[in-house]
């Protein structure tokens, strides 16, 4: 018989039972994770989240700072470039901040030239 995992006990003598991913061992029990946990300790503590979501103090968040986007290479909240209010990435604002416009293909943001102002 293979060893304990520790998410796993014995359902009987001859019969290991173990608990999917998205679920934790309370007791002899499999109880499913917190929404959003992919993995967890507990009820109350993720320590892997869903796509899109990042793991900050054991509880799965969307990153919620303008000015912020969901890295999915490092699973972080990371800064937009600062001339954006929103972005998809580093490189490309969703929405310039305040005093900013669009340049060329709504993707870099900018203040408009001397002499010019911002249409609303």
């Amino acid at each position: 018989m293979p060893g304990f995992g520790k998410n796993s006990y014995l359902k009987n003598p001859s019969y290991c039972y173990e608990c999917a991913t998205s679920e934790w061992l309370d007791g002899q029990v499999c109880t499913k994770c917190a929404d959003n946990c992919r993995q967890c300790i507990n009820g109350n503590r993720c320590s892997a989240c869903e796509p899109g979501l990042v793991l900050v103090n054991g509880k799965c968040e969307f990153c919620k700072v303008n000015g912020e986007f969901f890295n999915e290479d490092t699973g972080t909240c990371d800064a937009c470039d600062a001339s954006c209010d929103k972005c998809t990435d580093s490189s490309k604002c969703t929405k310039c901040k305040a005093g900013q416009g669009w340049l060329g293909k709504k993707s870099t943001c900018l203040p408009p030239p001397a002499g010019y102002f911002l249409q609303t």
